[in-house]
């Protein structure tokens, strides 16, 4: 920031300050106390220009102390940083705490910053969604469907998620330039029904009644009724649960994971394979010994030629040689690449036959909570 807007932005801050000292104190004497004394760390730090911390300083105090001088400080560090929706509700909110005991050069200010913020930002309008949708920008919740106003947006690249029970979510993403308008066309398609699994770990695999649907977290459409989701990751205890879907309805299962299993349990697909490497390793090698013989047996051919119809003796007798050479690393890459092949199927055939045992007894026996205790099903 420019060092005059720096002293602007100074000046204004302790206007604020002196009707911060003047508040009425409301809050418990330790927060009054934390509240003053991260109030004025915000206070340094804006003087240092370090206006992340500043703002994390006075939404403490804030939240400790809720005088409403603090919107101010708040809305100005937002205003810096150049986050201009959260700036603009922070000001309006101001403005209507502060009502008539707000100083009129104050109010002047904020109403001058809001004018031109407003400038500044875009608006999202969400268009044709279900009634009560609920509406995510950037991940945080701003309302439901239907929206009396567009949504503020500041310049630049926003995720927007649109979901509703019963149908299958809307995720987007736009480009918003200041003073535009973006349409997002959120005609969202019902579903069956729809199921959501949440994980701690990203690096868990996700199992839907008996098949691997992904990774977690994860969400789909399923028909109504009951379904079994059992979650496994490498080291960790298996989680297997039952929920009932309703109708056009969706139903969400929080995963927790907990420690237990053993080494190499649970990551399905993304266990290390090391018979079927070796498999495809020996297959790998066969290839290129069965080449190599081929590549020689080419050069036998040559030599005997050479040998039915020779120039002199001397090529004669050297033909001959290259000849016995020549037969005896074909037949070695001959052999070699029957055998190496052959390994590789096996080991390919053993790795199948592997995973095959795995997966039907992490199937045959599935625990789960029950009231009063365990349930064990077979």
């Amino acid at each position: 920031m420019h060092p005059c807007e720096t002293k602007r932005l100074m000046a204004a801050l302790t206007a604020a300050a002196l009707l911060l000292a003047v508040a009425p104190r409301l809050a418990a004497a330790g927060d009054q106390e934390v509240a003053k004394a991260k109030f004025q760390e915000g206070m340094a730090l804006i003087k240092e220009e370090n206006y992340p911390a500043a703002l994390a300083a006075f939404e403490e105090s804030y939240k400790l102390v809720p005088k409403p001088g603090l919107l101010y400080n708040i809305a100005m560090c937002q205003k810096a940083l150049f986050r201009y929706v959260e700036s603009i509700a922070a000001f309006e909110k101001y403005i209507s705490a502060m009502g008539a005991n707000i100083k009129p050069d104050m109010k002047l200010t904020a109403e001058q910053a809001l004018s031109d913020m407003r400038k500044l930002v875009g608006t999202i309008l969400i268009d044709e969604a279900p009634d009560g949708s609920e509406v995510f920008v950037d991940d945080r919740s701003i309302g439901r469907t239907p929206m009396k106003e567009a949504l503020l947006a500041d310049p630049g690249q926003h995720s927007i998620r649109v979901e509703r029970d019963g149908y299958k979510p809307l995720r987007t993403e736009v480009n918003v330039a200041s003073g535009a308008t973006i349409a997002v066309r959120a005609k969202l398609r019902a579903v069956a029904a729809w199921i959501k699994i949440a994980c701690e770990s990203e690096s868990a695999i996700v199992h839907l009644d008996g098949k691997v649907v992904g990774g977690c977290p994860y969400e789909g459409e399923v028909q109504p009724g009951e379904h079994e989701v059992k979650v496994l990751e490498a080291g960790k205890a298996p989680f297997v649960q039952k929920v009932e879907v309703a109708s056009g309805g969706t139903a969400t299962v929080a995963v927790s994971l907990e420690a237990g299993g053993e080494p190499g349990e649970g990551d399905g697909e993304k266990r290390p394979r090391g018979l079927l490497i070796g498999g495809i390793a020996a297959l790998a090698v066969g290839a290129g010994a069965g080449v190599l013989g081929g590549v020689f047996a080419a050069k036998r051919g040559d030599a005997l030629d050479t040998v039915e119809n020779p120039a002199s003796r001397d090529e004669y007798d050297a033909a001959g040689e290259d000849a016995k050479k020549y037969h005896g690393v074909m037949i070695g890459g001959f052999v070699g690449a029957g055998v190496f092949i052959a390994a590789g199927a096996v080991l390919i055939v053993l790795d199948q036959r592997g995973r095959e045992k795995t997966e039907g007894d992490a199937d045959a026996v599935a625990v789960r909570a029950a009231p009063g205790g365990i349930a064990v099903e077979f």
